[in-house]
């Protein structure tokens, strides 16, 4: 990975969609004031220890940061191309067995690149969208949230990889989700998205620019200081709980 880094580090750049780039989330915490900052498809959940103070007793998971449905136009655009490929392989060569017809990741992701480097170059632009890279991201697409912490509130941080057993396997909704992590561990997690992704290796059960995707995800909780401050208040730190657990393609 390091090698491919410094490679990529001298390589020019002479078009918009090769600019580097990435998505991220950030959470700051100052006494019991937190706030949390998002710039792309990264996502922060937070879970309420106090649910009748923070939130609707019928509400246990909140969304502070993070799009409604990751790559939902990727998806779409690999869908359609999906249909379209498929069509024309069946006209071409109808007597083929059905599992030939299917058309190949390959050539999938190579008729979605037109589409993806036209997405890419609008990073950063007024009517395009945000996300860490070496232009300034316009104010408008930076998410933004703040809110009062108690002892035991808790903040899953994860990223678009991740959060495909939500928005694309549709596994579990988010409360769900946050249940699972806190029962069965992040790591069993992140094997059972693996294995969803492998068993669909095609990606024809649910269209997706690339079978597997970067996935790192970690799990934060709001614990009290034993020391308190000069002011009386009793500060709070973060600490990391159930454990942290990522994933790359390679």
């Amino acid at each position: 990975m390091a090698s491919r880094i410094e490679v990529a580090a001298v390589l020019p750049v002479t078009e918009a969609y090769q600019k580097p780039s990435a998505a991220g989330a950030i959470l700051q915490l100052t006494g019991t004031q937190l706030r949390a900052i998002g710039l792309g498809d990264c996502t922060i959940l937070r879970l309420c220890a106090c649910r009748q103070l923070h939130a609707p007793r019928s509400v246990a998971v909140q969304k502070i940061i993070g799009p409604e449905t990751a790559d939902k136009d990727v998806r779409a655009e690999v869908a359609k191309l999906q249909r379209s490929t498929k069509g024309d392989q069946v006209k071409e060569c109808s007597s083929r067995a059905p599992a030939e017809q299917e058309p190949t990741p390959e050539k999938i992701r190579q008729d979605l690149m037109p589409f993806l480097r036209a997405s890419r170059a609008q990073m950063n632009k007024p009517d395009g969208y945000g996300i860490f890279s070496i232009d300034a991201t316009p104010p408008h697409f930076i998410e933004k949230s703040e809110c009062e912490v108690i002892s035991g509130d808790q903040f899953l941080l994860a990223t678009d990889g991740f959060m495909r057993l939500v928005d694309v396997f549709q596994l579990y909704n988010l409360t769900d989700l946050v249940s699972a992590i806190q029962t069965r561990g992040m790591t069993r997690l992140m094997d059972e998205l693996r294995n969803h992704e492998t068993n669909d290796a095609t990606c024809h059960n649910e269209p997706r620019a690339k079978c597997h995707d970067d996935a790192t995800a970690v799990l934060l909780e709001v614990t009290a200081s034993r020391r308190r401050s000069s002011t009386g208040r009793c500060p709070y730190q973060r600490k990391i709980s159930y454990g942290a657990a990522q994933s790359t393609t390679g």
